[in-house]
């Protein structure tokens, strides 16, 4: 315990004699603190929290095997889904959406 008081105060005493990395090194660890607080709240939002939408746990994601959809790269084209909507009786709403240019 006498060693931990010694090591405290000699620590003091070092931040005491040079005032600018003792302010440096301050900023330092409250960037650091910073970053890891903001990560963990990023990833708590994006993987541990449910959708916020009524029934997010029975929504499924529909797709192809790649070597089937060729092009699409295991989507659907929009005229196939339009077929898919209009024939589907399991599913109360099918919806899609695309990722990308449209030329």
């Amino acid at each position: 315990m006498r060693s931990l008081l010694l090591d405290l105060k000699f620590g003091l005493r070092m931040l005491s004699k040079y005032p600018g990395y003792s302010v440096l090194s301050v900023l330092a660890v409250a960037l650091g603190i910073n970053l890891v607080t903001c990560q963990v709240l990023v990833i708590n939002g994006f993987l541990f929290r449910p959708l916020p939408i009524p029934g997010a746990a029975s929504i499924v994601d529909i797709s192809r095997p790649l070597e089937m959809a060729g092009k699409e790269a295991g989507g659907f084209h929009p005229e196939e889904l339009e077929l898919l909507i209009a024939q589907q009786r399991s599913f109360e709403y099918l919806g899609g959406f695309y990722e990308g240019t449209i030329s």
